[in-house]
């Protein structure tokens, strides 16, 4: 398949536009609909799957990679191969957009060899490695591991932007599904400044979280002030 191709036959111009407007410092869009995309991984997924990742080459586009990515996260192949084409997808992604597409949702047998490449990456030291874990693990927010996901996201460090938004908004979902462990975490932890105020910016923004938690959290902003 000439994945190039199929994109660029399905590209929309204004849409390609819009879509750089939202993805700061990538030009490198085709301007393909979400719902296309979506198309076109279905439809490798029930054929050559495998020798369509072994031969991508080189993802130039956003789009090439939200395929790739979609691929790989749909495809019915073994854990460790899953596992191994996911480690090395995460050096290609170096942007919000392609970062928060590549979400997998482990099966229960899967669990926990995705947990330890969530582990590996959220201290890997990148910015979109880390906002990948970070992402990944809203998929963990359950009593076995909630305590584990806060203190991981308490230890992120990387001044990128989109690093610390991504570990706000993990956050914020960590407030929703279980608000006094989370409450607890925020008067005692070790997030950056920024990072702190943006992962209350996100819970009050949620529409999950109660008026009077609301106004909890939004007397919390002044504690670097």
């Amino acid at each position: 398949m000439d994945l190039r191709a199929v994109l660029e036959a399905e590209s929309d111009p204004a849409y390609r536009e819009f879509q750089r407007k939202l993805i700061p410092g990538c030009d490198a869009v085709i301007g393909v609909r979400a719902p296309v995309v979506r198309r076109i991984v279905r439809s490798i997924v029930r054929s050559d799957w495998r020798g369509f990742l072994d031969s991508a080459g080189d993802l130039p586009s956003v789009e090439e990679r939200y395929v790739v990515g979609g691929v790989i996260m749909n495809a019915p192949m073994p854990l460790d191969e899953r596992m191994e084409r996911i480690r090395a997808f995460v050096p290609l992604i170096d942007n919000w957009a392609v970062c928060d597409a590549f979400v997998y949702k482990p099966k229960a047998d899967e669990r926990d060899a995705y947990w330890r490449v969530l582990e590996e990456y959220i201290g890997c030291g990148t910015e979109y490695g880390m906002r990948f874990a970070a992402v990944g693990m809203m998929q963990y927010l359950d009593d076995g591991h909630i305590d584990s996901v806060l203190r991981l996201l308490g230890e992120a460090r990387h001044d990128g932007y989109y690093l610390k938004m991504g570990v706000a908004w993990a956050i914020s979902y960590c407030y929703v599904a279980y608000p006094e462990k989370t409450m607890a975490f925020l008067r005692d932890c070790p997030l950056d400044d920024a990072t702190y105020k943006m992962a209350l910016r996100k819970i009050v923004e949620s529409y999950r979280v109660s008026d009077d938690d609301k106004a909890v959290i939004r007397g919390m902003r002044k504690r670097s002030e």
